[in-house]
Parts: C-alpha cells; sequence; structure tokens
C-alpha cells in the first residue's frame, strides 16, 4: 500500500469514526451564527481536498515542494496516524459535549481529563496533525496550503470558543486556560 493510500484510510478512520459518534450529543442551548460555520467548514473542506484529491488538482498546486522521499512518507504517515488518534481520544473524552461549531450544549462542561488535562483544544491539535502528515506524504504546494488554511481556521475558532466557554463558566475556564496549553503542549 502506497503512503497517500495509507493516508487516505487514516482519513477514512477519522470521518467515519466523526459521523458515527455525531449521532450521540446532548441539545444546542446556543451556536454560533451560520455564516461563521460556513466560513469555517468552506477552509476545512478546502483543506481536506488539497491533501486527499491532489491528482484531481491544477498543476501549479502539484509542484514538488518536498524531494520525493521513502522517509518523508514515514514520517507524514506516523504523524497523521498520531494526530488521528489523538483527535478520536479527545472526542470519545469530550462524549455528549461535543460539537462541531461553537456551541453551548444543555448540561454543558469543561472536560478536564483525557487530553483536556494538558490541551484546551485536542481534536484541533489532532486535525492539525493529520493535515500536517497528509502534506508531508503529498510532497506538494497544496499541502502548504492546506496547513496554512487549517490553522487560521482554527486561530479564528478558538478564541470564539473561549469566549463562549469564559462567559458560561466565569471562575472555572480561566482557572482551566491557566493550566493548559491552547493547542500544542510546551509550545502553544
Amino acid at each position: 500500500m502506497t503512503a497517500s493510500n495509507m493516508i487516505r484510510v487514516i482519513w477514512v478512520v477519522f470521518f467515519g469514526y466523526w459521523f458515527w459518534s455525531a449521532r450521540s450529543t446532548k441539545k444546542v442551548v446556543s451556536s454560533e451564527p451560520t455564516w461563521t460555520r460556513i466560513a469555517h467548514l468552506t477552509a476545512m473542506i478546502v483543506s481536506f481536498t488539497l491533501v486527499l484529491a491532489g491528482e484531481f488538482l491544477p498543476d501549479f498546486l502539484r509542484e514538488p515542494l518536498l524531494p520525493p522521499s521513502f522517509p518523508w512518507e514515514i514520517v507524514g504517515v506516523g504523524i497523521s496516524s498520531l494526530g488521528v488518534s489523538f483527535a478520536i481520544w479527545a472526542r470519545v473524552t469530550l462524549g455528549a459535549n461535543w460539537s462541531g461549531a461553537v456551541t453551548l450544549k444543555k448540561g454543558h462542561q469543561i472536560i478536564k481529563t483525557g487530553p483536556y488535562q494538558w490541551v484546551r483544544h485536542p481534536i484541533y491539535t489532532g486535525i492539525i496533525m493529520n493535515i500536517l502528515g497528509s502534506a508531508i506524504v503529498s510532497e506538494e504546494i497544496r499541502g502548504l496550503i492546506a496547513i496554512v488554511l487549517v490553522v487560521v481556521a482554527y486561530l479564528v475558532k478558538i478564541p470564539k470558543e473561549e469566549k463562549l466557554l469564559s462567559k458560561h463558566f466565569p471562575k472555572d475556564y480561566p482557572k482551566y486556560r491557566a493550566k493548559t496549553w491552547k493547542l500544542v503542549p510546551f509550545i502553544f
């Protein structure tokens, strides 16, 4: 199996679990405006398309960025595998509090276990890792564009989530923020 096909399998596992687990979430009490959700989803879909549909993209997006190399493929598949594992672990830990949008759920809680004991947004960390690994395997400019898009999308979304959680949990969330990293332990 090629590294590109392994990346596709990793993404199938990710999306399959995501759609399956989305069936059991709590009722939404408040949510972000539709236009911000659409903007975020658009950036994510473009990023996923860039890393997964390379052969269908225009030539200028398929310009080499890294030299073809088996070690790069191993690194990329490894990073993607770790990213999906981390995101799924976070999703399992979050349970019924999960939402793809910036929302407040009925009976919402601050989750501080699993990967949430170190990182406030581990699902995003895992997705960024998966995009990064996919980009490395692609070895093309499209991968760099995908990484930039997904990181910018999350850097726009995270402050909205943290503002909502700080407002709803004015005592607990600031304490939690002070003890955890935003996306990457010991770095950011």
